[in-house]
């Protein structure tokens, strides 16, 4: 494991909060997403497991040797499919009984640990190297498929349906529709999709959370009925390895070895989507780190790191792409930057800094009339370059400098006339300028 610099504590300090403040909100949906399928009354336990999967996976890779500031939380790929395992495998089989929570809660992170002890073993036989010939639209495909089939799970929470109703047949009970819940998930949506006009120092998944839960109270307060219901109580309980005996009194059952196969064959079909996730995420990461990351020895803490999670009741994650940019963004590169932190230090510095990329946005978003559009834009380091047509390309430079986050406006090549006539083809580039230089002196 490399020695963590105290020269960058504060860059590390920035990209840990700042990952920090993306990933906890969203991992804590991803546990409910993954305990759908067992009901209402686990939807508590899911947010706990989500929480204490993305505080378990992090720790433990530090502690194997992760040398990049590679952030490792739940995944939305990966939590589809355990939702799906247990839906299919431990629901519908009826091997898991509902009404005995303690039971099925062992079962499905069973699961978890199995398939981190897979993910693990592909790491130490140096199976990784096989991702290469994996087909990129397969994957695409997948990773897709995933995301419109946790939209279309999410419908009966959205429209206030008290019981599962199939999407095909919403129409047949639109007099069901709770036009009041509809209502606050739809602030929560708007908010999220234009949380970079608001502001670049927020979260779009705070400021949605915040939205959301606004308007839900609101509405309360006013008398609205009927509203969908609240998450519920947490359970009280300490976070600690309370699931192990629970593993060794489920292998000891007679019936186990009868029941093993099903278990197993989730569990391996989990950890190799969830790898092929996780190298390709790695792989990414490098592209924007230029920092190098070695397949196998990641699968292997990843694998140890779901393995710990399971028996903390955590589910299983991976590499959380966008909370690793976002992290070296905001100046981390070391492995200090994915631990979490203190509450008063989150606080100030989750109020000062900004990701790169979303200061970028945010400042395009709000200089660029509606006229123009582009058709290139790259960011390399801190230099901006955009390419695009305009109908007035000098009336861009000023609007783009007085953002605050952008300075050295100018032209970097020639203005031309477009092929229509009527517009400008610009070349603008630019610096951008954090709204605070947390990492500038720290950072070689």
């Amino acid at each position: 494991m490399r020695a963590v610099s105290m020269a960058n504590w504060r860059g590390d300090l920035a990209g840990g909060v700042t990952s920090a403040i993306l990933t906890l909100p969203v991992s804590m949906g991803y546990g409910i997403l993954a305990f759908y399928p067992l009901g209402n009354a686990y939807v508590s336990y899911g947010v706990l497991a989500g929480l204490y999967g993305a505080i378990l996976l992090p720790i433990t890779a530090v502690l194997m040797g992760a040398d990049t500031p590679m952030v490792y939380a739940p995944r939305s790929l990966v939590t589809f499919l355990l939702g799906s395992i247990v839906l299919h495998s431990l629901v519908r089989s009826g091997t898991a009984e509902l009404g005995d929570i303690r039971a099925t809660l062992t079962l499905v992170l069973f699961v978890v640990l199995l398939a981190g002890l897979f993910q693990a073993l592909f790491g130490a036989f140096r199976l990784g190297s096989l991702v290469q010939y994996i087909p990129s639209p397969v994957m695409a495909g997948f990773q897709n498929a995933a995301a419109v089939l946790i939209f279309l799970s999410q419908l009966d929470s959205l429209l206030g349906f008290r019981g599962h109703v199939a999407p095909l047949e919403i129409p047949r009970h639109l007099d069901a529709v709770e036009p009041l819940t509809v209502a606050v998930g739809l602030v929560t949506a708007f908010a999220m999709w234009h949380a970079a006009r608001v502001t670049a120092k927020i979260p779009p998944a705070i400021l949605g959370l915040a939205a959301g839960s606004g308007a839900y109270y609101l509405i309360q307060a006013l008398g609205g009925r009927p509203l969908g219901p609240v998450i519920g109580t947490m359970p009280a309980a300490a976070p600690g390895p309370g699931y192990i005996p629970d593993f060794a009194a489920l292998m000891a059952r007679p019936t186990f070895w009868t029941l093993f196969p099903l278990l197993a064959t989730g569990a391996l079909s989990l950890a190799i989507v969830a790898s092929l996730d996780a190298l390709l995420c790695a792989k990414t990461v490098q592209g924007v780190t230029r920092m190098k990351v070695r397949g196998n020895p990641e699968l292997l803490r990843l694998g140890l790191g779901n393995m710990v999670a399971a028996c903390f009741g955590g589910i299983a994650g991976g590499i959380n792409l966008a909370s690793s940019v976002a992290n070296h963004r905001a100046g981390g590169r070391t492995p200090a930057s994915v631990a979490s932190l203190p509450a008063p230090q989150r606080a100030w510095l989750s109020k000062e800094t900004a990701a790169s990329s979303v200061i970028v946005l945010e400042a395009l978003s709000r200089a660029l009339p509606d006229s123009a559009y582009l058709a290139e834009i790259k960011l390399e380091g801190t230099t901006l370059r955009i390419i695009g047509n305009a109908d007035d390309a000098p009336a861009l430079l000023a609007p783009l400098e007085q953002t605050g986050h952008l300075s050295n406006v100018h032209f970097f090549a020639p203005t031309t006339r477009g092929p229509d006539g009527r517009q400008f083809r610009f070349h603008i580039e630019a610096r951008v300028e954090p709204h605070i230089k947390i990492a500038d002196e720290a950072v070689p």
